[in-house]
């Protein structure tokens, strides 16, 4: 269910139900290059036995495999390491592919010494990503199966080289020192045969599904957790997204058409593919072993004797970060996914870092932010909070017209039309102004959720991490107490009891529903809602027209 979904379904929640109250207790547990200077080494194949890199919190599991392949004549595996400033890894002669990519810009947690976030840990019992698959004539060859010989290296690449049929190999270059967070990849098949041979080429995206532990029961869906790891692919200017359990559900998995990337994400990280060199004609995504896999197909082609067929592709692996997303193009920028409040939600983060240009902490930008919000949403609340007050006003001798009529419901309906007619009293106004609300809080939402910007970011005094829950619950009681509050100074839309007991509940429940969420949501939730109550208190003051 996605993030606008849930908080939708809270407000809904909320608003009509009163019985679940008894459930607000069971407590859940939350889950929580530029030119580079590059370092290539060669290691022998002593060293092919390596520690696995462990799995953790927002990180993609992206493993490679390390299985026995039925190559007749084996080659002794060298594993390459290289080195940028944002970035270091290993590129191994077995299949030609990334074994691993870590990050030294981000960290997996907020302590010193702390491992950089794994793009690609080694594990020895899963694939590994970009591996190609080429069909020549009617064989069809894998990269898992092949060992290839490194034929090249220097401080900035390194090549690789394997034999497909008798006088057809297949080369590989890996260049290291490009964008940030940015490998380039070259692949040249080669027919020095005196043969032509049909080619068709995949290229294949390996990812092991990430495993949450399962939550049940209805307010599951507000406990923190990390997005799963979803496959993603953009086709024809349209954005695709696939969890592990779409792709076991095989809906909508082979769109066809202009492919300008794809890959998979996590919540604040992504790696992709983009074509380089040769087109996509349609991407697939599947599982095999239990692992999800994307597929991009380049269209059939012949590969005439003498001559090379030469393809290349683009890979980002790093932040969600929007401009370094833009910089590699492709739309690449869109992999980062607000759903239907992208046009809304991209306008706020981008005023979101714009004030942390000018102010070098993300808590108070958030609270600059929500006070900028506010500001433009000031005379539709204000309208809002005038037109309840209005009504409240009135409701003494609307509910004296219906104590007239009895069960006469006809002439009461009739006559009550024709008093709000002459009062100007607009029984759906407060209702219609919240409206146009709603997309802005769910785009605030969506922003505040997603941004990469606020992962390990501190505020101040015990918040250490805004993208992460108040650890003390000072915030989430804060947020109960505000709520509270603005539902004092709110006028009562109804005389009926039961209605009142649950707008007195509502704030308790808000409060637990806030334990669970992010401090910057949390944060930007208090401020607004202050914010609420003094509009509030101004509007009581003033006199009903």
């Amino acid at each position: 269910m996605s993030t606008e979904k849930r908080m939708l379904l809270a407000i809904v929640l909320i608003m009509g139900v009163t019985f679940v109250w008894s459930k607000l207790f069971f407590p859940q547990q939350s889950q929580q290059s530029t030119n580079a200077k590059n370092i290539i080494a060669e290691q022998n194949s002593d060293q092919a036995a390596q520690t696995a890199t462990e799995s953790l919190p927002q990180v993609l599991d992206l493993t490679p495999d390390r299985k026995k392949t039925s190559q007749a004549k084996v080659i002794a595996l060298q594993n390459i390491e290289f080195e940028t400033p944002e970035s270091f890894g290993t590129v191994s002669s077995h299949m030609a592919s990334l074994q691993s990519f870590e990050l030294t810009t981000y960290k997996l947690q907020q302590k010193q010494g702390a491992p950089g976030v794994s793009l690609v840990p080694f594990t020895p019992d899963s694939k590994a990503p970009l591996q190609w698959k080429y069909t020549l004539g009617e064989k069809t060859f894998f990269d898992r199966d092949l060992y290839y010989q490194v034929v090249e290296k220097d401080t900035d690449h390194v090549s690789f080289r394997a034999q497909l049929l008798p006088q057809v190999f297949v080369e590989k270059t890996w260049y290291f020192q490009s964008k940030p967070y940015v490998l380039d990849l070259d692949l040249r098949i080669i027919n020095q045969s005196l043969s032509d041979q049909a080619l068709n080429v995949q290229i294949q995206n390996f990812a092991r599904p990430k495993e949450n532990t399962k939550k049940t029961g209805i307010f599951s869906m507000f406990s923190s957790r990390e997005q799963p790891l979803r496959a993603m692919a953009y086709v024809n200017e349209k954005n695709y997204h696939w969890t592990y359990e779409d792709i076991l559900d095989g809906e909508n998995l082979s769109p066809k058409g202009s492919v300008s990337w794809l890959g998979f994400d996590s919540q604040y990280f992504v790696f992709s593919v983009l074509p380089d060199q040769g087109n996509w004609s349609g991407v697939e995504a599947s599982t095999q072993d239990e692992q999800a896999v994307i597929s991009a197909i380049y269209p059939d082609r012949t590969l005439a004797s003498g001559k090379v067929q030469e393809f290349s592709v683009k890979v980002y692996a790093g932040p969600k970060d929007i401009d370094l997303l833009r910089e590699v193009g492709n739309d690449l920028d869109l992999s980062i996914d607000y759903g239907i409040w992208g046009p809304i939600a991209r306008p706020i983060l981008s005023l979101l870092r714009w004030i942390h240009g000018f102010v070098p902490n993300y808590g108070f930008a958030i609270i600059i932010l929500t006070l900028l919000v506010r500001a433009l949403m000031f005379p539709l609340v204000q309208k809002q909070a005038r037109s309840m007050k209005k009504m409240q006003a009135h409701q003494p001798a609307m509910n004296a017209l219906k104590e007239k009529h009895g069960e006469d419901k006809e002439a009461y309906t009739r006559e009550l039309m024709t008093y709000m007619r002459t009062h100007k009293i607009n029984p759906m106004g407060g209702c219609l102004l919240l409206l146009p609300q709603m997309p802005i809080f769910f785009a605030l939402y969506r922003v505040l959720y997603n941004a990469v910007e606020l992962r390990h970011a501190p505020f101040a005094l015990w918040i250490k991490d805004l993208s992460s829950h108040d650890p003390f619950y000072v915030l989430p009681v804060l947020v109960g107490i505000t709520f509270f509050l603005q539902s004092k100074l709110n006028p009562t839309p109804t005389s009926d009891p039961a209605q009142q007991t649950m707008m007195k509940i509502m704030p308790v429940m808000f409060s637990v529903f806030m334990v669970f969420l992010p401090s910057g949501l949390n944060l930007y939730i208090f401020v607004s809602t202050v914010w609420g109550i003094v509009q509030q208190y101004i509007v009581q003051r003033k006199p009903a027209v």
